[in-house]
């Protein structure tokens, strides 16, 4: 037990779990018998603002101190010719994380489990009983899922078979459907738009995007100049969303960014949008930002109107970039409760670093609680792969007319991302 504490609890949460008197150590069972500590540790503890927090906050503190004390429950496997070590919170947490590439490797490392617990422990001991016991219920679950598994891939093939043929049925009802309609301006525009976006996306995952902000370009200036007092990131967002593809496209991303931190204060992030590279090159992530020309305008005039909107939009469309970046705006920041003043340079290196950050963590692959960082989203599937690339963009649109984008340096990835 150590005499001094990194924070208020911290010897008598030690002292907890030493206790070789207590068969079963929980954290709910620790709150309940320190619960006077807890309380007391509130006024040592800033950023707390509710008992979710607080109890976030133990929750850490809990599983890292337990950690430490699994490491020394077995010290002397080596005595005991215990080679390779394994335990049901490894296999939990590589199945999670899609770890495995075959069910074989999974049975082995059960397997391993029931073996280690017979070198480790004397023939007609309880636990070498109880070994037995386990593995002989194992075995039986496990015959039964291999018939059930072999019954399963007979009916999923049929059923390939069928989507296979209606697959077919419908993209030659489609084709016969544009041929009777091919006069028609209507399904030509569709199919045209249908066509753009497709390019578009394309060239994206090539690491091309201008392509995609011609598109964006075009399709802003479709909108009425009225809504330029009401733009904002959340319309920049739904826009971008819909010129991408539905199947290869997941909005606002969840992240793990750092589990040591309480919500609220950078335990969690949101990449604006994550592509899936399909049959491309890269996997790419977007992080979109939009400077209203509200916020611009109020520099200048305490009064404006639609026209005055327009006009400026007009006149930030042909600005060179380096008066344009140093153009400044107020906001009111929700997070400080108070007006910010910042230039548009600003915003878009914030975005930079914001998205350098994100890539980081979806490099990562998939988190396995909120206590570590990585992707915890059930939109995604994560699978172990060869290297390939991840690459970022962040777009800033200011106005309707003026987009500026900048690409981030590329990150490697050991996972493959499949949209569920």
């Amino acid at each position: 037990m150590t005499t001094s504490e990194d924070f208020i609890g911290q010897n008598a949460l030690i002292s907890y779990l030493s206790d070789n008197n207590r068969t079963t150590k929980s954290y709910w069972r620790f709150l309940t018998n320190h619960r006077d500590i807890i309380i007391a540790s509130i006024d040592t503890t800033s950023n707390l603002d509710n008992w979710k927090n607080l109890d976030n906050l133990w929750a850490v503190r809990f599983l890292r101190e337990k950690k430490d004390f699994l490491k020394k429950d077995f010290p002397d496997l080596k005595d005991k010719n215990i080679k390779n070590s394994m335990d049901l919170f490894t296999i939990i947490s590589k199945l999670e994380n899609n770890q495995y590439a075959s069910i074989e490797e999974f049975e082995k490392d059960i397997r391993l489990i029931f073996r280690n617990c017979y070198i480790y422990n004397d023939i007609g001991s309880e636990m070498h009983i109880l070994g037995e016991e386990l593995e002989s219920t194992f075995n039986k679950i496990w015959t039964e899922k291999i018939d059930f598994q072999v019954k399963q891939k007979e009916n999923l093939k049929r059923t390939r078979n069928n989507d296979t043929d209606s697959s077919s049925e419908l993209i030659t009802k489609q084709i016969r459907i544009l041929e009777q309609n091919k006069d028609k301006l209507v399904y030509r525009q569709v199919v045209n738009d249908a066509l753009l976006i497709t390019s578009a996306y394309e060239n994206l995952i090539a690491n091309n995007i201008l392509p995609f902000i011609e598109l964006l370009k075009t399709f802003l200036l479709t909108r009425s100049q009225i809504s330029l007092s009401s733009a904002n990131e959340p319309v920049l967002q739904a826009i971008v969303e819909n010129l991408l593809p539905l199947k290869y496209r997941i909005p606002e991303l969840s992240l793990v960014m750092d589990g040591t931190k309480l919500k609220g204060f950078g335990r969690f992030g949101y990449s604006d949008i994550f592509i899936l590279k399909g049959i491309g090159n890269n996997n790419i992530s977007l992080e979109l930002k939009y400077i209203p020309l509200v916020e611009l305008i109020k520099n200048q005039k305490k009064k404006f109107n639609t026209n005055d909107l327009e006009n400026l939009d007009k006149i930030i469309e042909k600005e060179d970039e380096k008066i344009l970046l140093k153009r400044s705006y107020e906001y009111w920041s929700k997070e400080h409760n108070e007006t910010k003043k910042v230039t548009i340079e600003e915003v878009l290196n914030n975005g930079i670093k914001q998205l350098k950050s994100y890539m980081n963590i979806i490099s990562k692959g998939k988190s396995n609680d909120y206590y570590s960082s990585g992707i915890y989203d059930k939109r995604i599937k994560i699978t172990k792969s060869n290297p390939n690339k991840l690459k970022g963009f962040v777009i800033l649109v200011i106005g309707f007319r003026r987009i500026l984008w900048k690409s981030v340096e590329e990150i490697t990835s050991n996972y493959s991302y499949e949209k569920i």
